[in-house]
């Protein structure tokens, strides 16, 4: 069996290299902290997957090639039940022949086939509407609907990268001056025809003559793309290698990395989700661990660490966030939430809102009047909340049940995936299961684990069995 060499970074960093390591994957470029940890020696190698932190910390960012990246994805799939998995089918080092569709304040709109990307440019360039031009996808844009393109040509190996302008240039990570003046010279004397290269921290002293042979393959497959697209009349894909993927670690996903991560380190409760509430909350992680790893009993210092953390909590009376993730990504944030009671640790909390607008509450066909409000349960780990939807006079209007991953308490407020599907009871008493479709599609495209559909649905039957009073 091929081994692959994956790149792991961010505060999910422990457990998932104690995963990958088990699924026989080499981690290189590893910190000197988790070298320690998990016993490995320093290996600046090349690598097939990387894995860094979402900016919000809710989950991870994976780059690499299609058949390693499916490995992991099994593999977390097969632990993972509430795991959320969006692939972004655009290869994100992709080069495309492209058709301009329409020019824009300096921007060209061009069409690639599976989509519209966008690409600026000078105002001296000149281009028409339904030229043909050679673009590659910016990385930086992954995960976007219409991604930003470049004119650029960047063909990466696994040490070098080839450029379509000259020059050579070698990557910060190297610092020793000999390897990088030995890397510049060699760069110079591989360096014609207009194509330059870019040396990655991988190329640390490796072999020559397998880095030649690395240039001269990349360049040889370079000319290769040029003359295909000058043979190619319609939007295509010329070229691509490396594809994207945003992974997102709900409640039970954290649990179980939590549960990995414990294998290897001291690791408070919940420790992966502490670390998802900002840069303050973390930092009392690291010191409520380094006293685990003193030898302090872990439910003293779980107890020390949520009493110094609890101040940067809400509270009742104070106004908080609700974000409702969609499967496919979408944050819609609900609020303001007035917290109106909770329990003493949170787990059980109780919001009310005041409804804004006008228009229908969603599966009650009931219109919306001055004066309403809401009232919503949410209990710590539970995989559906319920509203309550009142009149002025305070009258039960109907009911909403949402059914989502286990519900996760922030300091800022209530976070969740919304599984698509709801079931209402109306002040009749009938209840009604809506977008059951739109669940199972989001399963069907991927967003979703299928080992999910099971609870789901058990769920669904719960609630249809389930007296609820209606006063």
């Amino acid at each position: 069996m091929k081994q692959y060499h994956a790149r792991v970074r961010g505060i999910y960093c422990t457990a998932l290299t104690k995963m990958l390591l088990d699924m026989n994957f080499k981690i290189v470029q590893a910190s000197e902290i988790i070298q320690d940890r998990l016993e490995l020696n320093e290996e600046i190698d090349f690598y097939d997957i990387d894995i860094k932190d979402r900016d919000d910390r809710q989950g991870i960012k994976v780059t690499g090639l299609m058949e390693p990246l499916n490995i992991f994805i099994k593999n977390l799939r097969e632990y993972m039940l509430d795991i959320i998995i969006r692939r972004w089918p655009i290869p994100i080092d992709g080069i495309y022949v492209g058709k301009v569709t329409d020019i824009h304040q300096h921007i060209l709109y061009i069409d690639i086939g599976e989509t519209i990307g966008t690409l600026k440019i000078e105002k001296t360039d000149k281009y028409s509407i339904g030229e043909k031009i050679l673009v590659q996808i910016n990385r930086e844009s992954a995960g976007r609907k219409h991604p930003y393109l470049l004119k650029e040509i960047r063909i990466p190996g696994k040490y070098v990268i080839l450029i379509d302008k000259p020059g050579v240039k070698i990557s910060r990570k190297i610092v020793d001056k000999n390897c990088r003046e030995k890397l510049y010279n060699l760069g110079r004397k591989l360096v014609k025809d207009n194509i330059g290269l870019i040396w990655r921290s991988s190329s640390k002293n490796k072999d020559e003559e397998i880095l030649i042979e690395e240039y001269n393959s990349l360049k040889e497959l370079y000319y290769k793309i040029i003359s295909n697209a000058e043979e190619e009349n319609t939007p295509k894909m010329i070229w691509g290698s490396q594809y994207f993927i945003d992974i997102e670690f709900p409640y039970l996903s954290k649990i179980f990395l939590d549960n990995i991560r414990s294998k290897v380190a001291p690791t408070i409760k919940n420790h992966h989700r502490f670390r998802a509430s900002g840069p303050i909350i973390s930092r009392y992680v690291d010191m409520a661990e380094r006293l685990l790893e003193r030898g302090d009993k872990p439910e003293n210092v779980y107890k020390k660490f949520l009493n110094t953390i609890d101040k940067y909590y809400f509270c009742e009376g104070d106004y908080i966030k609700i974000y409702h993730v969609k499967p496919d990504g979408k944050v819609i944030v609900m609020g303001p939430a007035k917290v109106i009671e909770m329990s003493w640790d949170r787990s059980k909390i109780y919001v009310e809102r005041r409804i804004m607008g006008r228009g229908v509450y969603d599966g009650l066909d009931i219109e919306k009047e001055e004066g309403d409000y809401a009232i919503t349960v949410f209990e710590e780990g539970k995989w559906s909340y319920e509203t309550r939807y009142y009149n002025r006079e305070n009258k039960l209007k109907g009911i909403y049940i949402n059914i989502n991953t286990p519900i996760e308490v922030y300091p800022f407020g209530i976070r969740y995936i919304d599984l698509e599907v709801d079931v209402t009871i109306g002040k009749d008493g009938i209840k009604k299961v809506h977008d059951l479709s739109l669940f199972k599609n989001a399963i069907k495209i991927g967003f979703l684990n299928p080992k999910i559909e099971e609870r789901v649905l058990n769920l669904i039957m719960e609630v249809e069995n389930k007296q609820f009073q209606l006063d």
